[in-house]
């Protein structure tokens, strides 16, 4: 109830690398996910992955907000009993798959999204669907689109005054080298704005993954990507 305070804390925090902010403690399971960690909603379709890092909680009740049954899945032999798979993630590329590593999900993600079933990268899960990243050193990740990851220019390389990283704030989408149609942006519409928190985008090796873009520092920015049944 006291917004100078607020303001106060937020002008002391330093922005330039949001990752300070959460590589520090990210690794490590809290208390309040260790209580939601087994949320269940009987015979739910949609497994949301729980690899120790991610905001599973906020995208459990987004499903229940829109009238669908999900489960938070924290044993990889579990993701059998699912029909789709949604993998978030919040941080760094590097730590989130060293998490996804300790907790055993990596060979099950991919012979699940191997064998037809759909997944959904949000964030940085999006990223580690990726082969690789340059974040904090060159790091493999799922490899389930072909493509690397990488940091987006600094400020000195821009010429805008306006131009921070991490990016943050409200964009358009502009279409990629493929309709929308039947596809998760089916009722998006070009004029729709989204909010962006980041400082790393991936390069796409086929462009036809490409779903669309936005536009930023005069930089041209894959957000959403679609090959087959894996859709970030």
């Amino acid at each position: 109830n006291n917004p100078r305070r607020i303001e106060i804390a937020y002008d002391n925090r330093d922005i330039t690398d949001i990752n300070k902010y959460t590589k520090r403690h990210l690794t490590m399971r809290d208390e309040t996910q260790k209580k939601t960690a087994n949320i269940q909603e009987l015979n739910a379709p949609i497994g949301i992955i729980d690899y120790g890092i991610n905001n599973v909680k906020s995208v459990f009740k987004a499903f229940s907000k829109i009238g669908k049954k999900s489960c938070i899945i924290n044993n990889p032999d579990d993701l059998k009993s699912v029909k789709a798979l949604i993998l978030p993630g919040v941080g760094a590329f590097k730590m989130g798959m060293e998490s996804l590593k300790k907790h055993g999900f990596v060979d099950a993600i991919r012979d699940d999204v191997l064998n037809g079933k759909p997944i959904l990268g949000i964030c940085l899960g999006m990223q580690m669907l990726f082969s690789v990243s340059e974040e904090f050193g060159e790091c493999q990740g799922l490899d389930l689109i072909k493509g690397k990851v990488i940091k987006l220019k600094s400020p000195d390389q821009v010429k805008d005054s306006n131009y921070r990283l991490p990016h943050i704030g409200w964009n358009q989408l502009q279409i990629g080298t493929r309709t929308w149609r039947n596809s998760l942006l089916n009722s998006t519409k070009k004029s729709d704005l989204l909010y962006f928190v980041h400082s790393y985008y991936p390069i796409v090796e086929n462009k036809k993954d490409i779903l669309a873009t936005t536009r930023y520092g005069y930089q041209e920015i894959c957000v959403v990507v679609k090959n087959k049944n894996v859709n970030g």
